[in-house]
């Protein structure tokens, strides 16, 4: 019977598509049952940035299986399997199915040539199933957000933990709102910082003020996603899960609520001309003015002396009031697992009080700042800090309008006018606005005096924040250009600016010409 080309061709089309509908693919040759094919596994749902850019994506790559009740002649399989794994005893291959039942994996992540010389070796003992490797295309640059998986693909940190769920059960892309861009871009500047300073480490966050979306956060040292070790020190995800005394830049809160509370005003004048003596306790200024000081002033000059007697005249209840609205005392919740609940005192006396307003005595994690900070500057509303776009950012008012723009007038004047702490952060065109921090971090019990955790926490512009910049660095040493000082005006606020005029334009945000930086 004569068959025409065109059904003949039909025919060969049925029949090839047929064959990839069966659930097991047997392939025969020479010396009987080959390895069996199994159909792909489920996909986990890729991990893009806020642009689309693929921050984790699933390749398929298939494992090599042995079913240990097939086996026919054990000392025949593994010499087989030795010289396509060359690098491989056979003697690892004995160890792997000895005593064992039931299905054994030999080798995950075979090479094409591996599995074509597998199934060409016709045991029917040996299953090759399709699994999910994960690949991260952008490497270290943000493993602390995205994580990794174990070996059998699920979540083991990061969003990839997070979210695991929702990854392994929906096709679609998971869109973050971090920018891989600036990612990048302060990674390098805060990796430079590190190095220069011969410091131990560091964190730089960037969140948009207005909806409290995290564009960037990086903690270093980080790791290879493709490597990942837990007992390595940069596993270790600092901005969530660090809680650190943060030093000077927690005057900002104590300021923000001396004048939102109504007990201070603006033009209040604070005493800063000798000490602070509490009990035992002797509260020095680490650049002292000996004079009274203007509530900017304080900020300015970072009085420890003024902020402390305002925290004195503020009291526990307001103070543990205002410390509930900046959410110092509570996890925040972050779509990642790495994250903690601030350290505070279990009785708040006075030198407690007093401390605290300097940022000493209680530890919050570099993302609790910058979420507060956002607050105060952004007109008082405070947005859930968070890594996974969503069009129902809702805000909490916590400060007042007037408090949040008079706030931002004297955070200027820190990184603008003469004699603030901020001015090597000011970026031409930029508006910046900011302030220094610089603690002592406990070292067996105590303060070391020669460990410091230098900070600089700003926004910009400042005439209305678009986006909020953190970057404390962990034990920087001096250098002569710097004097020998290691503080956060030396080493932390140089850094934001840097970052500042390289993501700027990044986030369609043009320096302005008109706005000059500090002489």
């Amino acid at each position: 019977m004569h068959i025409s080309r065109i059904t003949l061709i039909g025919w060969v089309f049925i029949v090839f598509f047929a064959a990839l509908s069966i659930r097991v693919v047997v392939v025969v040759t020479g010396e009987g049952l080959a390895a069996r094919v199994y159909e792909s596994a489920q996909v986990r749902s890729d991990i893009v940035d806020r642009n689309g850019v693929p921050m984790a994506v699933s390749l398929e790559r298939l494992s090599l299986q042995v079913r240990t009740d097939l086996i026919r002649d054990a000392q025949a399989m593994v010499d087989s399997l030795s010289i396509i794994f060359k690098p491989d005893e056979p003697g690892h291959f004995y160890k792997l199915i000895e005593g064992r039942k039931g299905t054994v994996v030999l080798r995950r992540r075979l090479t094409p040539r591996q599995a074509q010389e597998i199934t060409m070796l016709g045991n029917p003992a040996l299953e090759l199933r399709p699994e999910q490797q994960r690949h991260y295309p952008q490497k270290q640059v943000p493993s602390h957000v995205i994580g990794v998986t174990d070996i059998d693909g699920r979540g083991v940190a990061g969003i990839e933990k997070g979210l695991d769920e929702r990854l392994r059960s929906k096709p679609d892309p998971v869109h973050l709102t971090i920018d891989v861009r600036v990612q990048a871009a302060i990674r390098r500047v805060l990796h430079h910082t590190i190095a220069k300073f011969d410091a131990k480490g560091g964190v730089a966050i960037v969140q948009d003020v207005k909806n409290g979306e995290i564009i960037a956060m990086v903690s270093l040292p980080d790791f290879d996603p493709s490597k990942p070790d837990p007992r390595a020190p940069g596993w270790y995800a600092k901005a969530t899960t660090g809680a650190y005394e943060m030093g000077s830049v927690m005057k900002v809160f104590n300021v923000a609520t001396a004048i939102d509370s109504g007990i201070f005003r603006h033009d209040s004048i604070i005493d800063a001309t000798g000490t602070l003596k509490i009990g035992r306790q002797t509260i020095r200024d680490y650049h002292p003015q000996k004079r009274p000081l203007t509530l900017r002033e304080v900020l300015m000059h970072s009085s420890n002396i003024a902020s402390g007697k305002i925290a004195l005249a503020l009291g526990e209840d307001v103070m543990m009031q205002y410390f509930s609205r900046y959410h110092f005392d509570k996890a925040l919740p972050i779509e990642v697992p790495e994250r903690r609940r601030p350290s505070l005192p279990r009785q708040w006396r006075r030198i407690n009080l007093a401390t605290a307003s300097f940022g000493h005595g209680f530890a919050v994690t570099p993302l609790h700042v910058i979420s507060a900070f956002s607050a105060v500057v952004n007109g008082g509303v405070y947005y859930a800090p968070h890594l996974v776009k969503t069009t129902d950012a809702r805000g909490q008012r916590i400060l007042s309008s007037k408090t949040s723009a008079q706030m931002r007038a004297w955070l200027r004047s820190v990184v603008h006018d003469e004699g603030g702490t901020g001015a090597k952060a000011d970026v031409k065109g930029y508006e910046v606005g900011g302030k220094t921090g610089t603690a002592e971090m406990v070292h067996e019990g105590a303060y070391d005096t020669d460990r410091l955790l230098s900070s600089f926490i700003s926004a910009f512009p400042m005439h209305d924040p678009r986006y909020a910049v953190l970057v404390m660095i962990e034990e920087p040493k001096g250098l002569e250009e710097t004097y020998g000082y290691a503080t956060g005006g030396w080493t932390a606020a140089p850094a934001a600016g840097e970052m500042i005029s390289r993501i700027g334009p990044m986030l369609s945000l043009l320096p302005d010409t008109d706005i000059a930086v500090a002489n």
